[in-house]
């Protein structure tokens, strides 16, 4: 099957899916599984909105459970050479706002 072929299918799948399935939520579902996977521990009801600004250092930062994390935000875990890893913990029932900064 060429690239067109395929293009051309997905498209009339596209047009068949009822208008009211929740594509916003299922976007942000796929998000929050692919960035949860690159913290350094994630608890349950993870939720992070696209888009992202920036995350760094995710391998640093522990997120609890019943977590919202609204777009546009920045994550940093910056270290310091002789020094011990950083860590950045967002403890459970939080929620960080829109442009947020830590």
């Amino acid at each position: 099957m060429r690239f067109a072929d395929f293009i051309y299918a997905l498209g009339g799948l596209w047009s068949r899916i009822p208008k009211v399935l929740p594509i916003k939520k299922i976007k942000q579902l796929f998000i929050s599984g692919f960035y949860g996977a690159t913290f350094a521990s994630c608890g349950k009801r993870f939720r992070i909105s696209s888009p992202i600004k920036f995350i760094h250092g995710a391998q640093y930062i522990h997120i609890g459970d019943d977590v919202c994390i609204h777009p546009f935000v920045r994550l940093e875990a910056i270290g310091i050479v002789n020094t011990p890893p950083p860590t950045i913990v967002i403890g459970n029932r939080w929620g960080l706002g829109y442009n947020t900064q830590n």
